[in-house]
């Protein structure tokens, strides 16, 4: 069931064209939960959202884990995270005081100003509740939210401080400990489901959860090399069980298991390894525009809103890439004194 290749993990791999496929995925649920209020694509009670959102949080955990055993110093990798996240982020919010907000918000201009605008730009920024937008904005849509999937940012900025944690305090080093937080984390998101109300702690174990899988991945490479065999086979227990209690970590153990097999392939290409990276740039920009076609279509299906909003998407995610994203990712590059001492770098051999 283990193919014997290389592990181009550390070599060449796909990882983008994954990273597209999992945002078209949150694009393409979203489509139809913004026209109508509820996403039928789904397996079980795992919509394409749902679980697209769960497989960038198992990918993050895998890279993120590779990063921290770089040896990079702790300086680097924390201004590393805040140049992936941070600028194309703020892009989206200058345009949204600039252009989403005193176009779409009832009110504007009366009961809300530039200044709340402004206020709620810098608290999306400072990571906190981005659904509480002033005012209210598509107040004639189905759904009325600017960007439904910012929610999970805090989420991933709280993952990377939590892996911190967990490397640099020798909590995780090495395969037994990096289990051992995968259960944990998994344990304690189904006791939330059971026994905690908030919402928030529900979804942040949930995406540790999966996060922490990604982190496993990393520190046990013997299962970045199933094959397709194996992969078949948890995607047939998924599908057989996946109504059940355990459904959710079947779904992520099968979903992890894809992304294995299409993101380290067995031999590089060159074409797919020149992919620009839009994804993220596919993620922040598609739902507030699709919100905004729905005001002026607003009874447009989804296959239709999903049609006419990805050629805009993909435009401005190519202009946030290549004006915003990918010069800022320079600045990890720049010379930084070492203030703080690299974390050891964990080899191949270590992890095994």
């Amino acid at each position: 069931m283990f193919a014997q290749n290389r592990d181009s993990l550390l070599t060449n791999n796909y990882l983008t064209p994954v990273r597209w496929m999992l945002a078209l995925m949150v694009m393409i649920g979203h489509a139809w939960f913004t026209s109508s209020g509820f996403e039928p694509l789904r397996i079980h009670d795992w919509s394409a959202s749902y679980m697209a959102v769960n497989g960038f949080f198992i990918l993050s955990g895998l890279l993120i884990a590779k990063s921290l055993n770089s040896g990079s110093s702790r300086l680097r990798f924390t201004l590393s995270r805040y140049v992936r996240i941070l600028p194309g982020l703020a892009f989206l919010l200058l345009a949204y005081v600039l252009y989403f907000g005193p176009l779409f918000t009832a009110g504007y201009g009366d009961t809300t100003h530039d200044l709340d605008l402004i206020g709620y730009a810098l608290q999306v920024l400072a990571l906190q509740d981005p659904e509480a937008t002033p005012g209210t904005i598509f107040a004639n849509n189905e759904v009325h939210a600017f960007n439904g999937a910012l929610w999970t940012i805090r989420f991933e900025i709280i993952a990377y401080f939590v892996a911190v944690l967990l490397v640099w305090f020798r909590l995780i080093k090495g395969p037994v400990s990096a289990c051992l937080s995968f259960v944990a984390f998994t344990t304690a998101y189904f006791l939330a489901l059971y026994f905690f109300e908030n919402s928030g702690a529900r979804a942040g174990l949930r995406l540790m959860s999966a996060f922490s899988l990604g982190i496993m991945l990393w520190y046990v490479p013997v299962l970045r090399r199933i094959d397709w065999l194996y992969t078949g086979f948890l995607i047939m227990v998924f599908l057989a069980f996946g109504w059940t209690s355990a459904g959710e970590i079947l779904a992520n153990l099968a979903l992890a298991a894809i992304i294995l097999q299409l993101g380290l392939p067995r031999m590089a290409n060159p074409i797919v390894n020149k992919l620009p990276d839009f994804s993220y740039g596919i993620y922040l920009w598609h739902y507030p525009l699709m919100q905004a076609i729905l005001v002026a279509y607003p009874d447009i299906s989804p296959l239709a809103l999903f049609g006419l909003a990805l050629p805009p998407t993909l435009l401005i995610s190519a202009i946030s890439w290549y004006c915003i994203e990918r010069p800022s990712l320079r600045l990890k590059n720049l010379r930084i004194p070492e203030i703080m001492p690299a974390q050891r770098s964990v080899s191949e051999a270590e992890a095994k």
